[in-house]
């Protein structure tokens, strides 16, 4: 008897209801998830194939050449932020899968081989100019442009310091050290012609 008073009731199971706020929010996460595949910013898949690479890479050398000063894994590096780039944006993929297929296939009418594989330098310069004005070639170019000339490691390479303004400015930071310019008045020749 005593076990028959203190036995409780089952707690009622709380009910799995959606309420409008849930339902709301939930939904505007899957819209925004939708959405997303969409434009396939996440799910591009593989970019571009080996011929592509190969072209893009040839394409970063000829546009910037500095065959002394920037070393292959550079130039490899550029190509290999811009295939990364194809990946995770679709815009960006048909905008090079498209200008390197039609550059390869301009290379092989003209020259019988794909752009990368055409020997004369003159040749390729001659087929990247007449693209030169296009949004795929500035693509490319300005990415070479910046993976080249914005990277810390290679500033020493073109004697370029890096910013003075914290070190007090270029005057005492190697403004003067070209050696083949002739000397010029001293400073107290320079006062002196002033007074």
């Amino acid at each position: 008897m005593l076990h028959f008073l203190t036995r409780r009731r089952p707690a009622p199971r709380a009910k799995a209801r959606l309420s409008r706020r849930g339902f709301l929010l939930s939904s505007a996460l899957a819209s925004v998830a939708v959405a997303s595949l969409g434009h396939g910013t996440a799910w591009a898949g593989p970019a571009l194939g080996p011929d592509a690479a190969a072209t893009l890479l040839r394409m970063t050398q000829d546009i910037y050449p500095h065959p002394t000063l920037v070393e292959p894994e550079h130039y490899q590096a550029i190509a290999d932020a811009l295939m990364t780039e194809a990946e995770t944006d679709a815009e960006v993929k048909t905008l090079l899968a498209d200008g390197l297929t039609a550059l390869d296939a301009q290379a092989t009418a003209l020259h019988g081989s794909a752009f990368a594989a055409v020997a004369d330098a003159d040749a390729r310069e001659a087929l990247l100019r007449a693209v030169q004005h296009g949004a795929f070639f500035q693509k490319i170019r300005w990415a070479t442009y910046f993976g080249i000339y914005d990277n810390k490691a290679l500033w020493a390479r073109f004697n370029y310091e890096g910013s003075s303004w914290e070190e007090g400015g270029y005057a005492d930071r190697g403004f003067s050290d070209i050696t083949w310019v002739p000397q010029g008045p001293s400073e107290a020749d320079r006062l002196a012609a002033v007074q």
